[in-house]
């Protein structure tokens, strides 16, 4: 360093730190010293020269507190008629592990203290910030030490000669960095955050003004930090499906990559789940929902219903997409579990991907459509809206051949668009309880499973592991509520409380009905335009619903008063609560924490890279498509002249000049 140089810093020493009430302590000059000696082979124009500080002619003088909570922060210096707040909190000589770090204490002490900083110099080795008014004396000098991350502050300046009037709300240091650290203190071990709206709102409350990108940026931030990075999760699915398999017994796992090793698709199955299914009825809804996180993708479900008529979850799967490759895939292992059997039905809506991949894997079983998405699909048929919908569903329900002939051709009259459009796109083997050739019972739609893919709408924005965990989640609470109330309901009842409900409502309905027995196992019931014949040699109803539920109609209810036969032992044994305890006596457990994986080098050595997706322009769509036909909330136009709906103000007829 010159002579001029040295000169200056002296200079600065002796009368700026003098003039606010300082002296230049034997200790400083040593620091200031051994800083050039340091870097003596700087060049001359990188070496940091303080300004000269001329006589400032403002009211009074400031250093914003960092920590208000600390005690004897505040301290009001004199000299030569000037006064000064000094914080106090940062010292010559405190070190900080790396360069990052020093940078967040600075900005959380520029952002508490209401003022900005100008970043004057940023090397590897050298970071030099001062107030953003030229002419204010805060600085900051801190430098790396040798062979080390640590950054060392040389010298320290807290005294402000700024006034007020070069403050602003909207603060420069108030980046997304400091929005993230806002929320993952607000928001911690949660994974959902505020829309960026609301987090403006928030800064704002802190007194800190921030854009609308800095807000969603930050938010970005939080969310990669509390769920974890998209290209990290995929890259460790290969362990946590690992993982999944030693902590939770006889759970199925498949994992597929394209050539270049991409994911493609994912197969789950816990291994409680794939148990509890054989207690149930052999009824399978699939249906699949798209994802909403970076690489989107497709979340495909296969679940039944339990004896209590709640959703049970069978097996999970994420694909690239869904197409009859993927579906081909996911119906393939799940075969290996469930396999192929005439007694089986498989219900979806109608996805032309589902009907070949069904058709492919599923020779034998029965593929039955949802009558929800065929009735909303038929929905643009009908002469008025929602009538031959609503008759439709009667019909498809009905259980007796003669029923279900006398309300179609009450639609073919109706509504003849409807009926036609029926006749060419589906059988009614497809829909309708009265010719299914497999026993549906009284599962008609895939509502369990819509339900399902509902529940997860906020969780289907999350990384693929974070998604598993919460899924994973989300069954463990189902599987403990039901095992509770399945282990009460065996100190009351035989049958489940759904079942139970709906016999005794048969019950009191059979009370006013007459029996006559026509032989040994057949009876004749007759009463409220009713004529059956119920043969309990068959457990069969001619009315057919006895057959379709497994449960025993009105008319078979009443001749249990005249014959000797045991009402609960009429029922499936799917409906009894002993089978429904079995289901969930199991638990699903966790993966634990990262830390504690044990893998094996042969899984640990693969490379599983995220999905090869390309987003499209525009903010992405996040909310469900709905199939053809489907009744939605329709926006109605409303005049701002008359308020009247159906037309705008340049259409209003009732307007004036």
């Amino acid at each position: 360093m010159d002579a001029f140089n040295q000169g200056l810093r002296d200079e600065y020493f002796g009368c700026t730190f003098i003039q606010y009430g300082f002296e230049l302590t034997a200790a400083t000059k040593e620091v200031v010293v051994e800083e050039d000696n340091a870097n003596k082979n700087l060049n001359q124009n990188d070496v940091f020269d303080l300004p000269r500080t001329q006589s400032p002619h403002v009211d009074f003088y400031h250093s914003d507190l960092v920590e208000a909570n600390t005690q004897n922060l505040l301290a009001i210096n004199a000299g030569d008629g000037a006064f000064s707040f000094t914080d106090g909190y940062l010292l010559v000589g405190q070190k900080f592990n790396s360069k990052n770090e020093l940078k967040k204490e600075l900005t959380k002490i520029s952002l508490n203290a209401s003022f900005e900083m100008n970043v004057e110099r940023s090397t590897k080795t050298l970071y030099v910030v001062g107030c953003i008014t030229e002419k204010c004396s805060w600085r900051v000098r801190a430098t790396r030490k040798a062979n080390s991350t640590q950054f060392e502050i040389r010298i320290y300046c807290n005294i402000h000669t700024c006034d007020l009037s070069d403050r602003r709300r909207r603060h420069q240091q108030a980046s997304s960095i400091v929005v993230a650290d806002v929320l993952l203190e607000n928001f911690r071990g949660q994974q959902i955050t505020p829309v960026p709206k609301t987090i403006l709102t928030m800064m704002q409350n802190k007194g800190l003004g921030v854009s609308y990108y800095k807000a969603w940026k930050g938010k970005q931030l939080a969310l990669n930090h509390l769920r974890g990075d998209p290209e990290e999760s995929y890259r460790n699915l290969p362990a946590y499906l690992f993982v999944v398999k030693q902590v939770n017994k006889d759970t199925i796992t498949h994992l597929e990559t394209d050539s270049s090793g991409r994911f493609k698709y994912m197969f789950l199955a816990y291994g409680v789940c794939i148990s509890g299914f054989h207690r149930m009825r052999k009824v399978i809804a699939i249906d699949g929902t798209f994802l909403k996180g970076k690489y989107r993708g497709v979340l495909l479900l296969a679940t039944a219903q339990d004896g209590d008529l709640h959703q049970y979850p069978i097996a999970w799967a994420v694909v690239d997409s869904e197409n009859e490759m993927s579906w081909t895939w996911v119906l393939q292992k799940l075969h290996e579990l469930i396999p192929d059997d005439p007694d089986l039905v498989i219900i979806s809506d109608r996805h032309a991907a589902i009907i070949s991949s069904v058709a492919i894997v599923y020779k034998h079983s029965h593929h039955l459509y949802c009558t929800w998405h065929l009735s909303q699909n038929i929905g643009t048929h009908c002469g008025k809206k929602g009538g031959g919908v609503e008759l439709f569903m009667q019909t498809a329900y009905v259980c007796k051949m003669s029923d279900f002939n006398m309300l179609y051709e009450r639609l073919k009259n109706q509504y003849p668009s409807v009926a036609s459009y029926l006749e060419k796109t589906s059988s009614p083997n497809k829909w309708s309880r009265a010719f299914c050739r497999g026993n549906r019972y009284d599962i008609m739609t895939t509502n369990g499973a819509e339900s399902i893919n509902s529940r997860l709408s906020e969780e289907r924005e999350l990384p693929i592991i974070a998604l598993l965990n919460a899924i994973q989640n989300m069954i463990s609470v189902w599987f403990n509520k039901h095992r509770t109330s399945a282990e009460l309901a065996s100190c009351r009842t035989k049958l489940t409380p759904s079942i139970e409900l709906i016999l005794r409502t048969r019950f009191n309905q059979s009370q006013c009905l007459k029996v006559n027995q026509l032989n040994d196992s057949e009876y004749h019931v007759v009463g409220d335009d009713t004529d059956e014949i119920v043969d309990f040699s068959t457990y069969s109803c001619s009315c057919c619903v006895f057959q379709c539920d497994k449960i025993p109609c009105k008319h078979a209810l009443a001749a249990c008063h005249l014959a000797d036969f045991g009402i609960y032992e009429l029922c499936s044994p799917y409906y009894l609560v002993h089978m429904w305890r079995q289901a969930y006596s199991d638990t699903i457990y966790p993966v634990p924490h990262s830390r504690d994986w044990k893998i094996p080098d042969y899984i640990s050595n693969l490379e599983m890279l995220h999905p090869n997706f390309k987003p499209k322009l525009g903010r992405p769509n996040k909310r469900r498509r709905p199939s053809i036909g489907e009744f939605g909330r329709q926006r109605k136009n409303k005049c701002s002249l008359c308020n009247d709906v159906g037309h705008y103000k340049t259409k209003c007829t009732r307007k004036t000049t």
